[in-house]
């Protein structure tokens, strides 16, 4: 399987092991991660491209106070998908860190990940432990992987995605 998603709790780990897997990979590499800001009482959320690392767009803002978010949809469906066309045509894996709730109103958006999962290419997610109809017609795919990172597994799963992706290059 060429699509490889890892679940799990918030703050286990996940976008961490995407990292050091990146820091260990020898393959033109696109798509994306996700930055998480925190100032006082609010979150804002940062799409960076993994394409060329010059393009960065915000995607949702999240004032804890009175859980008012504000999203961005104009990012994932001009910037982002931009991102991910680039990265279909021109790069070998394309890491989606992460797949959550906040493009779940985004057309363009749902039917690029769509587009990428069908491809030849090497996909690499995250996906939220979320309960919404993009994200559970992911994981009901016949061709993914889809791998729960905990506490226990979470050092082991290096390797054996090293190796998955060696051998699927």
């Amino acid at each position: 399987m060429k699509n490889i998603f890892l679940t799990g709790k918030k703050r286990i780990g996940k976008s961490t092991l995407i990292q050091h897997i990146l820091d260990r990979l020898n393959l033109p590499v696109g798509g994306y991660i996700t930055e998480r800001i925190i100032e006082d009482n609010k979150r804002s959320y940062i799409i960076k491209s993994l394409y060329d690392h010059s393009e960065s767009y915000p995607i949702a803002n999240i004032d804890d106070t009175d859980c008012s978010r504000e999203i961005f949809l104009d990012s994932f469906d001009i910037g982002i998908v931009s991102i991910l066309e680039k990265s279909l045509k021109n790069r070998d894996i394309i890491i989606l860190d992460e797949l959550g709730f906040f493009e779940n109103d985004s057309e363009k958006f749902k039917h690029k990940i769509y587009e990428l999962l069908d491809s030849d290419k090497i996909i690499l997610g995250v996906i939220k432990d979320y309960d919404c109809k993009f994200l559970n017609d992911i994981r009901k795919r016949d061709d993914i992987l889809l791998i729960e990172v905990t506490e226990e597994n979470r050092k082991e799963i290096l390797d054996k995605l090293i190796k998955i992706i060696d051998d699927l290059s």
